[in-house]
């Protein structure tokens, strides 16, 4: 890879601006707190939650089986009070809650679809296919542009 191909990877992934680069500044956001809400739950009940989203006051948090759901809905008002005292969680006024049973706690936290070849499928948006497919008409090294070019040929093929 050249300097030219490290500032447009750079360019994308870190641009403040641009679209990719803010999927992955609040996936790393949502990595990172939901870190911290699994530390604030039991280790029985933190192994099936995660953050789903965080949006303006309120956290969604997703579980894997209703009767954590009703145990979070139970305890939410601890678990509300102790959250806050955590710089990150000082502005939320509300939790919400959601079954999620598709969710893989053992897998990073994005939608995929294992396969049975042991491979990850990911499911991307036409938003980040357009971005992508823009981005990699200006890399120029080849195998860079290969494996970003099968990326997004193996989503548009579903």
């Amino acid at each position: 890879m050249n300097l030219t191909d490290d500032l447009i990877i750079n360019n994308i992934l870190f641009n403040k601006y641009n679209t990719l680069s803010k999927l992955c500044n609040h996936a790393q956001k949502l990595m990172l707190l939901d870190k911290v809400l699994k530390s604030h739950l039991s280790d029985d009940i933190a192994a099936h939650c995660r953050i789903g989203n965080i949006k303006d006051n309120f956290i969604v948090i997703e579980t894997d089986r209703s009767e954590y759901l009703t145990q979070l809905k139970f305890n939410s008002l601890e678990l509300l009070s102790s959250l806050r005292k955590h710089p990150s969680f000082m502005h939320i006024a509300s939790l919400k809650f959601k079954v999620s049973p598709e969710f893989n706690t053992n897998s990073i936290n994005y939608r995929a679809n294992k396969t049975e070849s042991n491979t990850i499928n990911i499911e991307l948006s036409q938003d980040v296919i357009d971005t992508f497919s823009n981005a990699i008409k200006d890399i120029k090294d080849k195998q860079l542009k290969e494996a970003l070019m099968r990326i997004i040929n193996n989503d548009n093929a579903k």
